[in-house]
């Protein structure tokens, strides 16, 4: 059986074990909004039970609308709001089609891959005007040199 988290029609494979949301860097999912609690809920995967539980947030956890007081198991289609986002928990059945995740391409072995890393981008080199022997500093006046200063030693 799999478990899918929907947000804004892109969908997260929930994994057996727990998955942690908030806006800390440590969460496995996280969301940039300040109505989000650093460690606002987590999802516990066991085979065939999906369980829901707030994380004391700052901004409580709804699920169907209602307020999650303790762990609680969620079903298919349930609906979970984070804050200001709004999840959403797929659970396909059987016969029925799977949602589409990213999938990313492996590139290490393939032809395209080797090409891609080893092809170098030009970059343009921006060269400072010359200094002409009539520049001076805007702030002093002073004459400014080509030449660097040199570095006087005070031990000396």
């Amino acid at each position: 059986m799999r478990v899918y988290i929907e947000y804004l029609g892109d969908s997260v494979e929930l994994p057996i074990g727990e998955t942690v949301i908030g806006r800390d860097v440590g969460c496995t999912l996280r969301f940039n909004d300040p109505s989000v609690s650093r460690r606002h809920l987590k999802f516990v995967r066991r085979s065939d039970d999906v369980f829901v539980e707030d994380l004391k947030s700052s901004n409580g956890t709804l699920v169907n609308g209602r307020s999650l007081a303790g762990a609680l198991r969620v079903l298919n289609n349930d609906r979970i709001v984070v804050g200001t986002r709004e999840l959403a928990i797929r659970i396909p059945q059987i016969d029925e089609e799977e949602p589409p995740t990213l999938n990313l391409s492996d590139l290490s072995a393939t032809a395209e891959g080797l090409r891609a890393r080893t092809t170098t981008t030009k970059v343009p080199v921006t060269v400072p005007p010359p200094l002409h022997a009539n520049q001076r500093c805007p702030r002093c006046g002073a004459a400014v040199s080509a030449v660097p200063a040199r570095r006087v030693d005070a031990r000396r």
